[in-house]
């Protein structure tokens, strides 16, 4: 940590986020279900708890070796072959005026031959063929490393200009932070973030937007789940390394 600070302590009496007259006011510490949170840091991989769409026999999905757990996603030499993952139960929907973020981090092995879609998305058999009918989340089309931010609903989706330019087999992060709320002041509305993670220095924030624009653009009461997605650009295999993904949604 920066300076090694000195963490602040409540040995005694913890922190609460809750009213007194609250059931959990009284708890030593924050109330866990005002969120509804995944977060899988790839340490390990159960293919149940995936619907896995693979478009050519030989992908494969498994776990590596890696400082903070990597889940590999790696589909076989064919143009246009996909290699698919979403969480086999979809659980969050956006709700009007709740909270809803996502955070991923990620590196692909050619930044530009490959076609991703990563974030929360509805369930779909071809996710990249055909979009998904709601969702938010990263793009990056074939022939190009630029990966943009999308979100939508009825298969119609709003999409933003560049958020990072990728190079091959480096790691990068990206997230989104939904209030909820219709757009009327800064602090409402729909924000994207891109980070660019350079060796020793952490994670710098590049790229830091606001959509106003898209807030109408919202998903309806479609139940979307995590997504993983990569096809091939040319007929080469790829591969996809996924260190961590979270979504995370007030209740």
């Amino acid at each position: 940590m920066p300076g090694n600070p000195t963490p602040t302590r409540f040995p005694e009496t913890g922190v609460s986020d809750r009213d007194v007259t609250s059931v959990l006011g009284n708890l030593p510490y924050l109330d866990p279900t005002r969120h509804h949170v995944f977060f899988d840091d790839f340490n390990t991989y159960a293919a149940a708890d995936w619907v896995v769409t693979e478009t050519a026999g030989g992908a494969t999905q498994a776990t590596l070796s890696g400082d903070g757990g990597h889940l590999a996603l790696v589909n076989t030499a064919g143009d246009d072959d996909v290699n698919s993952l979403q969480q086999a139960f979809p659980s969050f929907t956006f709700t009007a005026g709740k909270a809803l973020a996502g955070k991923i981090r990620f590196k692909v092995s050619d930044a530009t031959q490959s076609d991703l879609l990563i974030g929360l998305f509805a369930v779909d058999t071809s996710p990249i063929a055909s979009a998904p009918t709601d969702g938010f989340g990263f793009l990056k089309s074939d022939a190009a490393a630029t990966i943009l931010f999308e979100v939508g609903t009825s298969s119609v989706y709003g999409t933003t200009a560049a958020l990072a330019t990728l190079a091959d087999d480096t790691f990068y992060t990206f997230g989104w932070y939904c209030t909820g709320r219709a757009y009327v002041k800064p602090s409402d509305g729909l924000s994207y973030y891109a980070f660019d993670v350079y060796g020793g220095t952490g994670h710098d924030p590049a790229f830091i937007t606001r959509l106003e624009v898209l807030t109408t653009a919202m998903p309806g009461a479609t139940v979307m789940a995590p997504t993983l997605c990569l096809q091939n650009g040319e007929a080469v295999a790829k591969t996809l390394t996924v260190d961590y993904i979270l979504i995370s949604k007030e209740r």
